[in-house]
């Protein structure tokens, strides 16, 4: 399926268009009705590929991979696009939000082990048009959360100085422009200093008050064995606000009976339900007996 590629990074790797989206874990929904699906480990199918499988080296080993893609369920001949504003790295899902005046935000978690948790602001603001609003996710600024210092920072290369210093192990930059900081936004997540965290996979939003729920669902690398879920609260209410609070809402382990959290979801009553990701070749064993 031809798709294509929108913002910054639209012409990369010889864009703009795109040939199909693969590794699509979960996604989201937005306040305009269009369809959100997330690339998640797009790393696995770069060659060299397993013999047989179709795989085109020349087009899937490229940074076409691991956006975020949208999708319009009301205009089946419209073209889908990967919205290269929201950056590239593994993502699990996108939670929309919009607060007063019509500001639209996008949180999204990426899923490896110390790995980031980041929101998209976007540049338009929601309008009664549908039309406009089908564009809103293709321009906006892509920040990535520093929880030592309840700070949101900007994945900007013109206005950090940090990601314009940043040198690869061979002494050459690791970032030259806007767009090799949102073809890599994990490599730039660290060198700006955001904080690594415990596998991010799905987020998503309180409907109540507003509040965002993280599922970290683990880290055997360091101990962390069952997981938690962080619940971060925007400074004023306000998604598009630079600073939050946070907190550890629940750790898994045998006293809370649940392990390695994975996708979250709010019924109408504000209820948070939770699925479990444990390996299936560890279910009812060791420390994961009790889980059952």
């Amino acid at each position: 399926t031809p798709i294509a590629l929108t913002g910054p990074a639209a012409a990369i790797d010889g864009g703009p268009t795109v040939v199909g989206t693969l590794g699509n874990c979960s996604g989201g929904q937005t306040p305009w009705g269009t369809a959100l699906s997330c690339e998640e480990n797009f790393q696995e199918y770069t060659p060299p590929a397993p013999a047989g499988n179709g795989w085109d080296p020349a087009v899937y080993g490229t940074r076409h991979y691991g956006w975020v893609v949208e999708v319009d369920p009301f205009d089946p001949a419209s073209l889908p696009r990967k919205h290269t504003a929201m950056g590239r790295f593994r993502h699990e899902n996108v939670a929309v939000r919009v607060g007063a005046g019509g500001t639209v935000v996008a949180y999204m978690g990426d899923d490896k082990v110390d790995s980031c948790v980041y929101k998209f602001v976007a540049g338009r603001k929601l309008s009664t048009e549908r039309s406009s609003n089908l564009r809103i996710l293709e321009s906006g600024t892509l920040y990535v959360a520093d929880f030592g210092n309840a700070a949101w920072l900007k994945l900007d290369y013109a206005s950090q100085a940090k990601l314009r210093d940043a040198k690869k192990p061979d002494g050459t930059p690791m970032f030259t422009s806007q767009v090799d900081v949102l073809a890599d936004a994990r490599e730039a997540a660290i060198a700006l200093g955001a904080t690594p965290v415990d596998r991010p996979e799905d987020i998503e939003i309180n409907p109540l008050d507003g509040s965002v729920f993280v599922a970290l669902t683990k880290n055997t690398g360091h101990g962390n064995f069952h997981g938690q879920i962080v619940r971060l609260a925007e400074k004023d209410d306000d998604p598009a606000a630079t600073a939050f609070s946070w907190d550890i809402f629940a750790v898994g382990g045998p006293q809370s009976g649940f392990s390695s959290p994975d996708n979250l979801i709010f019924d109408g009553d504000g209820n948070l339900w939770m699925v479990t990701d444990i390996s299936s070749s560890r279910i009812g064993k060791g420390i994961y007996a009790f889980q059952g």
